[in-house]
């Protein structure tokens, strides 16, 4: 799923990312929260030109949470994963946690990687601090990041992301989807 709200640039790279992995029995969910940059007509032609491109206009503008929780609530497949609409996956992203999934876990993480102004590419050191992730983790730093690959179940069972809450949206759903499980 991805969120947007009047980045249709960058909405168009994350969504190009998605299309092109090399996993590709997957559906792809945008919701925009009244974008007044074309990003409707985009979205329209793009699910006429992709079926497993699903979009959602909002008629109010509320926030990214509550677009990722029409997103989640309107999932049809057994595993999710987000995508802020100002990031892009690498192609093999979804096909190596659908080969790496493990249903001793709660959801599955990679480090965040970095474009530098040179081309080359930085991780997050502190995501690459920690193989498994459990709850108690999360109170010391989000050792995660802003994505997880999970189960579409997991997700719904906990109502997704808080939207009242301002800050550390993520770092909280994380918290509770762990529910004293460990992460990968």
């Amino acid at each position: 799923y991805i969120p947007t709200f009047n980045r249709l640039e960058l909405l168009q790279r994350a969504v190009e990312s998605v299309r092109n992995q090399t996993y590709k029995n997957l559906e792809i969910i945008v919701v925009d929260d009244c974008s007044t940059d074309g990003t409707q007509k985009y979205l329209e032609q793009l699910a006429k030109e992709d079926k497993r491109v699903r979009y959602f206009l909002k008629e109010k503008n509320s926030g990214a949470c509550v677009s990722r929780n029409i997103a989640i609530e309107n999932a049809k497949g057994e595993f999710i994963t987000g995508l802020d609409d100002d990031d892009y996956f690498i192609e093999n992203r979804i096909q190596y946690f659908i080969e790496n999934w493990n249903d001793d876990f709660k959801c599955l993480f990679t480090n965040l990687l970095f474009k530098r102004d040179d081309s080359r590419f930085k991780t997050n050191y502190r995501i690459a601090m920690k193989d498994i992730v459990v709850q108690k983790d999360l109170l010391k730093a989000n050792h995660i990041g802003n994505q997880v690959f999970t189960k579409t179940l997991y997700l719904k069972e906990i109502n997704g992301f808080d939207p009242n809450m301002e800050v550390w949206q993520d770092l909280e759903c994380w918290y509770n989807l762990l529910n004293n499980n460990g992460v990968a």
